[in-house]
């Protein structure tokens, strides 16, 4: 038998037709005529006249209980830092350690306390 590579095309074709010409019709089998495919790629959208604007979006408003709590915190973390590393006085350490713990209260009493069941917490 000889390797694919060493037959001629042709030949292939004319053993093919050869092969499926001994099987006949096949018994009630016949060709039904297919609709052309279709997908989502083949969707044509209507012509839209450019008349759809979209909404400006919501701005969440200004919220200066949370600026005042963040300037607190980094504030004070600051001020930890270069007492610690700039040897400086124990009285800035306290200072900014209070502003610290002062401004972590202010952002978590900032916090939502309600919670719907219903809301997932997502926003588009």
């Amino acid at each position: 038998m000889s390797t694919p590579d060493e037959l001629d095309p042709d030949d292939i074709d004319a053993r093919w037709r050869d092969l499926t010409a001994e099987l006949g019709d096949i018994a009630g089998h016949r060709e039904v005529p297919r609709p052309p495919a279709s997908g989502p790629r083949d969707y044509i959208a209507e012509d839209d006249d450019g008349a759809f604007e979209p909404p400006e979006p919501e701005t969440e408003p200004f919220q200066l209980r949370a600026m005042f709590g963040w300037i607190l915190l980094i504030g004070g973390i600051i001020g930890i830092l270069v007492s610690a590393i700039g040897h400086a006085s124990t009285a800035l350490g306290v200072v900014s350690a209070v502003s610290a713990v002062s401004g972590l209260v202010v952002l978590a009493t900032g916090l939502p306390t309600h919670h719907d069941p219903d809301d997932d917490g997502a926003r588009v």
